[in-house]
């Protein structure tokens, strides 16, 4: 009876524990997590997604900690003199905004495992835009820690915790990018020129490609991995800019193959003071790549930004040759983009101080902006109004610009105490950006006000966006 008693004990045991470690189980808590999260963080969640809601007076006011570190009490309650009296006029920190109060920190993704690193880079996922992969470079303040990396999958419906995390041994993540084709593959760049492509619907930290040393993998970091649409019915290719000099198209039908778009070369620079390149050894002639885009309109153009100062108008179909060079900058290049309401205009940011912006007709830059003596690490876009993109420096700036007054900008935030390393705004159409600093944070910051949301009716249309653009720009420029 002894054996049978102990063996019945064995059997629930293992029961148990098969249901305790079952992938059911596992996302059923998940649902839970959300819902108690999205319960707690109500008013930040709803001011994300630009919904706004008539308060309840006569509901209890309970006070809950914010993602972003500050307590405050919920959407529904309104504080009153005489509660606070009542407390004890205790001290609540209030949350972050900037002067104008235009500007407002809803919360910020922050994981155990990846803090202290310096979060690299950041894309969302083209499907599902509440999924934001962000990749974390080595640490930028204790050299004695072992080269690693990681990436994180974010959900909006759980600003708390990771959906998933990814981690990369011996080289941090330097770029990341989601298919549009294939919305789970996420294409990975690492610091020591590695690529790696990974299905985010696995757990683990295997990827399901990763290249080869004898394949052609990058020989430096790659600083930037883009997944570009080649047009109807003709799917779409991935391409990496590295600082081996390379701009590398990559298959992915048999494994993981490459072959060069370009190798880039260094050309003078007047930016910098050199008007002639001396020597033919093959590492002055070469330029290192920092970042790349592709023409919205027309696939076959690109433009790359340099560790030289230079930027280079480049086609698919020429691999030998720039087809124009901007030298408007005197230091590297960190980010160009053009704009997504007008292929004909384009932003690029360097550590000259400097954003400008271009026309690709012209070789010289139309615009220059520049709010402080600082590196200006990144450069986006607003996806809802055409005058209007964001930039920020290391030394923790947050600046949003408006061609309507490009003499200083529109709006700025500061957050003490961090550099910042990329920018982004949101994908859902809600004015919001997403900052990523060297402590491992993204911060999400809502911009608020009218001027920062999509014009309604005609005048959010992309002709009249394109026309607004165009037309401030020429009334700035004249």
């Amino acid at each position: 009876d002894d054996g049978e008693g102990e063996g019945g004990e064995r059997k629930a045991k293992q029961k148990r524990n098969t249901w305790m470690l079952s992938a059911n189980l596992g996302h059923a808590l998940m649902i839970v997590e959300r819902m108690v999260v999205q319960n707690i963080w109500q008013a930040e969640q709803l001011l994300y997604r630009n919904i706004q809601l008539d308060p309840f007076e006569d509901l209890p006011e309970p006070e809950v900690e914010s993602p972003s570190g500050t307590r405050r009490q919920t959407m529904f309650t309104e504080d009153k003199e005489e509660d606070k009296d009542k407390d004890g006029a205790e001290d609540r920190p209030e949350p972050e905004y900037d002067d104008d109060g235009a500007m407002q920190v809803l919360w910020r993704y922050a994981c155990p495992v990846a803090k202290g690193q310096n979060v690299t880079c950041f894309a969302w996922n083209k499907v599902n835009t509440d999924i934001l992969a962000v990749g974390y470079g080595e640490s930028s303040s204790n050299t004695n820690v072992a080269r690693h990396g990681s990436v994180c999958c974010w959900s909006l419906k759980n600003p708390v915790y990771p959906e998933r995390i990814f981690k990369i041994d011996n080289a941090g993540v330097s770029s990341v990018d989601f298919s549009s084709n294939h919305p789970s593959l996420l294409a990975v760049g690492h610091t020591d020129g590695a690529l790696a492509l990974f299905d985010v619907r696995k757990q683990g930290n295997s990827p399901i490609l990763k290249s080869t040393v004898s394949g052609g993998q990058h020989t430096g970091t790659i600083w930037q991995v883009k997944w570009v649409l080649k047009g109807k019915d003709r799917g779409e290719s991935l391409v990496s800019i590295s600082a081996d000099g390379r701009v590398t198209d990559w298959s992915i039908k048999k494994g993981l193959e490459c072959s060069n778009l370009l190798r880039l070369k260094r050309v003078p620079n007047k930016q910098q003071g050199v008007t002639q390149l001396k020597g033919d050894a093959l590492l002055s002639r070469q330029s290192g790549g920092m970042c790349v885009d592709f023409n919205p309109m027309e696939r076959i153009l690109y433009i790359v930004g340099t560790e030289d100062g230079t930027i280079h108008k480049c086609s698919t179909s020429y691999s030998e040759q720039y087809l124009e060079t901007y030298a408007g900058h005197a230091g590297p290049v960190y980010r160009c983009r053009w704009s997504p309401f007008c292929s004909d205009i384009f932003l690029t940011c360097s550590a000259d101080w400097t954003a400008k912006m271009w026309r690709q007709d012209r070789i010289d830059p139309v615009l220059t902006f520049q709010s402080i003596p600082d590196a200006v690490h990144d450069v986006s876009w607003s996806p809802n109004v055409s005058t209007i993109f964001g930039s920020i420096t290391s030394t923790g700036r947050i600046d949003i610009w408006d061609l309507m007054n490009p003499i200083e900008p529109k709006t700025w935030l500061e957050l003490e105490g961090r550099s910042l390393n990329c920018l982004s705004f949101a994908e859902q159409g809600s004015p919001v950006l997403c900052v990523g600093d060297n402590k491992g944070d993204v911060t999400v910051v809502k911009l608020m006000g009218q001027d920062f949301e999509a014009p309604p009716g005609e005048a959010g249309t992309q002709e009249a966006q394109e026309e607004k653009l165009m037309k401030y720009l020429k009334k700035n420029t004249q």
